[in-house]
């Protein structure tokens, strides 16, 4: 029962702040921690097959490793001793339904979306390629009006 509270209090939260872009994100780290693996193991020079393989060793330490994280970060507070235990199931809590606000982004993709849409309505393409890059994790130079609003709405889903 307690992680659906949890999970609730990060949709709550989600739906009242959205992603302030000034706060920590823990999935800002992951980007990072992606962006920094890729170019040191993604090489033009090598094969497709050696690629995907690379591709699968990220996806196990970005995975493994936020996994870890969570682990570690209950642990840690499982160990807090100085404080009744209401206190340490209390701070879990709100430990927890921060991580899960994190996971969420309903509220923030929701108000990128219509920045797409308004680029899109006021015939601004470039706008909105580059809009759209910023909640896709593909190249959108290219893209059409109409290949921009399917990977909107792709993320959304």
């Amino acid at each position: 029962m307690q992680i659906v509270s949890m999970v609730l209090c990060g949709f709550v939260l989600d739906a009242i702040l959205g992603d302030p872009p000034t706060w920590p994100h823990p999935v800002k780290l992951m980007g990072k921690l992606i962006a920094i693996l890729t170019k040191v193991l993604n090489r033009p020079t090598y094969t497709h097959g050696l690629k995907k393989c690379f591709g699968l060793i990220i996806w196990i330490i970005v995975v493994g490793g936020s996994f870890a994280a969570v682990l570690l970060i209950f642990w840690a507070i499982s160990l807090i001793t100085f404080v009744p235990v209401q206190a340490v199931s209390a701070i879990q809590f709100i430990v927890g339904a921060y991580l899960c606000y994190t996971c969420l982004s309903i509220k923030g993709l929701a108000v990128e979306s219509h920045k797409i849409m308004a680029s899109l309505n006021a015939g601004d393409l470039d706008k909105a390629r580059y809009q759209v890059g910023m909640i896709v994790g593909r190249d959108t130079q290219s893209l059409s009006a109409d290949q921009i609003c399917k990977a909107t709405i792709e993320t959304m889903g």
